[in-house]
């Protein structure tokens, strides 16, 4: 039997036809460099109005990536902007987090793992 998830506020599923015009959207505005550049994902979940779309990745340090999609090519590897996450549950008690943290919330010192940092 499969746990059912409850998603965060204003998170959707994501419809199969919408799937992939999102996976090829991460492919297009990702450049070499980005750890998602050429990874294999699938959109799970997204945040609407915004940006935000959940992708489980394959093959990578962590299955969940949350991502800012920014609708153009990227030239610099810190955009689209990700938050990684170790699992759906993790997202589901985490996901307010990608709403907005900086460097002064007092999460960062703890969280930071979950941003991608500039090698």
């Amino acid at each position: 039997m499969s746990k059912i998830i409850e998603l965060p506020p204003k998170r959707d599923v994501i419809h199969p036809e919408d799937a992939g015009k999102l996976e090829a959207e991460l492919s297009y505005e990702t450049c070499v460099g980005h750890p998602l550049h050429s990874a294999r994902v699938q959109a799970v979940y997204w945040r609407y109005p915004h940006d935000d779309v959940l992708f489980k990745v394959f093959e990578l340090d962590f299955p969940y990536y949350c991502v800012h999609l920014t609708w153009h090519k990227e030239a610099t590897p810190l955009w689209p902007y990700i938050m990684r996450f170790i699992s759906i549950e993790d997202f589901c008690e985490n996901y307010q987090m990608t709403n907005a943290i900086d460097v002064d919330d007092p999460r960062w010192e703890t969280e930071r793992w979950r941003f991608f940092e500039e090698a």
